[in-house]
């Protein structure tokens, strides 16, 4: 969904909710929306749980996003926005006496801090041939032997629990000159690497 059409649903949602808490004269108020994804991958929406504060007065998000911070002094305020598994962010808002506030902001979720790597290991069928074969039982390596896997019949090997950053990958197997590739690894994403074992002469 575009972003713009996603927002437009959230000023809709928040209009409906019921009548502002709080009273004239009584300092202003702040309608907070806050959006984003659960977990890291995941499609954004309304984030209930979230902890809003605002110039030292918190108030939690409901099912629908949704916020009041009431009772708070005019002016420009500091806004502290904080879920576990979310990225903290801070803001800031201009506080009318008297009168509602509308802000909307998204709250990133925190990036994984492990990845995947998943290689595909490839050889010639024979000196000179065109055919690709892909070797059972090569033995992949992950950071000159940190990690080992031996290759499934389809010449597939993974490390499905890598921490971010670079990382070493070697392929090896009888009768070939091994490969190697330095790869880098995101937190939350795949990395897919091919190695190719040339047969020695």
């Amino acid at each position: 969904m575009p972003r713009h059409h996603f927002l437009t649903t959230l000023i809709l949602l928040t209009a409906a909710c019921s009548s502002e808490p709080g009273a004239p004269g009584q300092g202003g108020t702040v309608r907070a929306t806050v959006y984003g994804a659960e977990t890291w991958g995941d499609p954004p929406g309304p984030l209930p749980g979230v902890t809003v504060t605002i110039a030292g007065r918190s108030e939690v998000t409901s099912e629908l996003g949704v916020a009041y911070v009431t009772h708070l002094p005019s002016g420009r305020q500091d806004v502290t926005i904080d879920r576990p598994g979310s990225e903290l962010l801070e803001t800031e808002v201009s506080v009318i006496s008297g009168d509602t506030v509308d802000m909307i902001e998204e709250l990133p979720a925190l990036r994984p801090t492990q990845g995947r790597i998943e290689v595909q290991v490839v050889m010639q069928e024979s000196p000179g041939s065109p055919v690709d074969i892909f070797p059972r039982d090569a033995v992949v390596t992950l950071d000159f032997g940190a990690a080992l896997r031996l290759t499934n019949a389809d010449g597939r090997a993974e490390f499905p629990f890598v921490g971010a950053g670079g990382h070493w990958i070697r392929g090896e197997y009888a009768g070939t000159v091994p490969d190697s590739v330095l790869v880098n690894v995101l937190g939350g994403d795949t990395v897919r690497v091919t190695l190719r074992l040339d047969l020695s002469t």
